[in-house]
């Protein structure tokens, strides 16, 4: 969890480069929904694309046992990530 000091200054930096935009939530006033700007969005991809370079580069070697291992391995963190993360809220 991340508390407001940490993510103000983010979100107003994405805000002000454009790559994301601030609307009140209907539901709840005081909070607010952050939504990706189309320019937010080609930054994204950009960035995805990018990392898929870097790791085809880097993974090129590597046999296709290898690669499905390590991608087996690096899902399962991610899953245990995702519910070690869940259990904090």
């Amino acid at each position: 969890m991340s508390d407001n000091s940490t993510l103000t200054p983010q979100v107003q930096r994405l805000e002000r480069d454009g790559l994301i935009v601030r609307k009140v939530d209907a539901r709840d006033r005081r909070a607010a929904l952050l939504q990706v700007t189309r320019s937010g969005r080609t930054v994204l991809a950009r960035l995805h694309r990018t990392r898929a370079q870097m790791f085809n580069e880097i993974l090129a070697g590597w046999s296709d046992r290898d690669r499905a291992q390590t991608a087996k391995v690096l899902n399962r963190l991610a899953e245990q990530l995702d519910s070690w993360m869940a259990s904090l809220s």
